[in-house]
């Protein structure tokens, strides 16, 4: 997924109960560890089973800006990968922490994940305004048709932590909408509509939390691109999308402590020699968890 860009519909964020803010921050000073989880499971015509599971702890060491302004800056760098493709009987496994992989041919496709870090500049209200990369490159030895993982999912995980959050105050059972489009890798950007509901405080991991209730829908259709081979140019349509999960808001951190959500969908793709299109069942879930806020070492 690349950038979200965000259009936003608030028909009423009352309810019964204390109105709370939701208001994300990163306080100088101090490293936020988070723990990003994706999985991806599509079942392709004649070709079986195929899932992905992607693990990424990644730390972030928080700074006021240089120049004085509000806002601050993120040092921040992948800690660890683990990674775990499926494909009927054939399986790939890696996980950085095991010192034996880190020695394979997988580890050294991703080793430049691990070398790197990268600066962001965010404003008072965490957008991202300038993104410098430093570190060791080059050093990996690139495996062909492994995708990669950089410091580009680093980016996207500070982009995500205030999406979906109120602007304002909200009361228990108050309700806001997102809607606008997100762009899907360069196929190009697809139509969403979410529905959050403040739902009130719940107990996670022994905090209090702030629990938002997500539900909405995407779709659309995007264009395969030149590289796509004998389908370039055609059109990949999204149908029958499900978009359902929550937000577990920690007020005594103002962090996203937890934040869960899943999709189904039914992708379509054009065939090869005009016959009937190929319909895809995909399914997706993503998690990220908060592992701690400690003091900068």
């Amino acid at each position: 997924m690349g950038q979200l860009q965000e259009v936003p519909n608030v028909p009423s964020l009352s309810g019964g109960g204390e109105p709370v803010s939701m208001r994300p921050t990163f306080e100088p000073g101090k490293t936020y560890r988070f723990i990003s989880e994706n999985f991806v499971r599509m079942q392709l015509p004649g070709q079986g089973i195929r899932e992905a599971t992607v693990e990424q702890q990644t730390r972030l060491d928080s700074t006021a800006r240089s120049d004085g302004r509000a806002g601050v800056t993120l040092k921040a760098r992948i800690e660890r990968l683990k990674v775990d493709f499926r494909s009927g009987e054939k399986r790939v496994a890696y996980d950085s922490f095991n010192e034996e992989d880190r020695s394979s041919q997988l580890g050294q496709h991703f080793r430049n994940s691990l070398n790197r870090w990268v600066d962001l500049k965010l404003s008072a209200g965490l957008q991202i305004l300038d993104v410098d990369y430093g570190g060791r490159e080059g050093l990996g030895t690139l495996l062909p048709g492994v995708p990669q993982f950089g410091l580009n999912e680093v980016e996207k995980l500070v982009a995500e932590i205030p999406q979906g959050l109120p602007a304002g105050k909200v009361q228990p059972g108050g309700v806001w909408q997102v809607s606008g489009s997100k762009e899907v890798a360069d196929l190009g950007n697809l139509n969403f509509e979410v529905t959050y509901r403040y739902l009130g405080s719940s107990m996670h991991e022994a905090r209090s939390c702030y629990e938002i209730q997500v539900g909405g829908q995407l779709g659309g259709d995007a264009r395969i691109p030149e590289e796509g081979g004998a389908m370039a140019g055609g059109e990949i349509s999204f149908q029958g999308t499900s978009l359902s999960g929550r937000i577990l808001f920690d007020p005594l951190d103002a962090t996203v402590r937890l934040k869960e959500q899943s999709l189904s969908m039914l992708m379509e793709l054009p065939s090869r020699d005009g016959e009937e299109p190929f319909q895809i069942p995909v399914e997706q879930k993503a998690i990220i968890r908060l592992l701690h806020v400690i003091p900068t070492p």
